[in-house]
């Protein structure tokens, strides 16, 4: 019998959170080897990392300051306004673009067609003007693992819904990924366990 990575990482998360209890110590040894072992099965070269906290932070809007999060849940993001989702977007650009230079190989190699789309109206009678569409013909694939370091444990462990959703689009928007479908992007979501108050959401870009 042998362990994929899904495999592998969901026996990590168990031991990492073994460890954290009370005389988890003699797990330790366990969970350095099934770090080794996740270690083997990613993709080797790191192009991009950025690490965004869980808890709000302050961003200018206009004239006053507002606390938004950078790494929603899909439960958090439903609930936000999209004045405050615009606010995370340009605030993760602006992250993502600061650490740029500390990763030479960020840019992804994409070749892409513009198709002109006619003007249409739109089913609730809106006039929508004509305009040119980008689609994909070739790209480079990459990998991208969200791993949300927290002290609860999510229910659904996707990347969107343990706060990968804007990262991952705003990576998309600013060159780092080609895509964010299948095709074009790999995913792995991984959950680590962290003390209350200093979780964060950690997007690591791998070339495949």
């Amino acid at each position: 019998m042998s362990l994929n990575a899904r495999d592998i990482n969901a026996l990590h998360a168990l031991v990492n959170w073994r460890v954290s209890q009370p005389g988890g110590s003699e797990w330790a040894l366990l969970l350095d080897k099934l770090s080794a072992m996740r270690s083997e099965h990613l993709p080797k070269k790191l192009v991009f990392r950025i690490e965004l906290p869980l808890e709000p932070v302050p961003v200018q809007n206009r004239r006053k300051t507002v606390n938004v999060r950078l790494a929603p849940t899909l439960n958090e993001y439903a609930g936000q306004p999209a004045w405050m989702r615009d606010l995370a977007r340009k605030e993760v650009d602006r992250r993502i673009e600061a650490l740029k230079f500390q990763f030479p190989h960020w840019e992804c190699w994409k070749q892409v067609c513009r198709k002109l789309r006619p003007a249409r109206q739109t089913p609730k009678g809106k006039m929508v003007e004509a305009g040119f569409v980008e689609k994909i013909v070739k790209a480079q694939r990459r990998f991208v693992r969200v791993t949300r370091r927290s002290a609860g444990k999510h229910d659904e462990p996707s990347t969107d819904a343990i706060g990968g959703k804007i990262p991952i689009d705003r990576l998309r928007i600013c060159g780092v990924i080609a895509g964010d479908s299948q095709k074009w992007l790999g995913r792995e979501a991984v959950w680590q366990m962290a003390p209350r108050g200093e979780g964060s959401v950690v997007i690591e870009v791998f070339d495949e």
